[in-house]
């Protein structure tokens, strides 16, 4: 099975309906499918990662990118973002074409679920016993500098995230 590139919108619209009450997919399928599907039900699966994803004619796509070429009639130039942060909720209102680098630069990110401070940009240095402070922009870390607690550190990395951070300069909600 490959991966799609390029998405055929007339292929996609013969045999899809975007239907935003069919849950997170979105997707329905409008034809038989076989032993893949029949006519009204949900199309696709989630992978591995938690994107719906749906298979046609032996390559997969991402669900999100199938939405957004029915309801845009064209293939997305760029990336989706899936502004909730919910990846599996693939309703039109949440989706957004995102230059890469906003997405390289984390800006619509929640906390990882490995961070041991609490907060986004903020981490241990082992060597000064304090914490320390950085940001994302352009592809490149920026330092902020040393901090006697996580809070101080993370007022820095908020002060910054609002100037530096066009399209989400707030935190998301957890």
């Amino acid at each position: 099975m490959s991966k799609a590139k390029d998405i055929d919108v007339c292929l996609i619209k013969s045999l899809l309906i975007y239907d935003p009450r069919a849950g997170n997919s979105c997707l329905v399928w409008r034809i038989n499918k076989g032993s893949r599907g029949k006519a009204g039900e949900h199309a696709g699966r989630k992978n591995h990662d938690g994107y719906w994803q749906v298979q046609i004619n032996g390559k997969l796509y991402p669900a999100h990118r199938l939405v957004w070429a029915i309801e845009n009639n064209e293939d997305p130039k760029c990336q989706l973002d899936h502004i909730n942060g919910e990846k599996d909720d693939n309703r039109i209102e949440n989706l957004r074409l995102a230059p890469r680098n906003e997405l390289d630069n984390l800006q619509n990110q929640r906390l990882r679920k490995t961070n041991t401070s609490g907060f986004s940009g903020v981490s241990r240095n082992k060597k000064a016993k304090r914490w320390q402070s950085q940001i994302k922009v352009n592809n490149k870390y920026i330092y902020l500098g040393l901090f006697d607690t996580p809070e101080l550190a993370y007022a820095a990395y908020i002060d910054a995230k609002s100037r530096l951070h066009k399209f989400q300069p707030t935190m998301r909600e957890t």
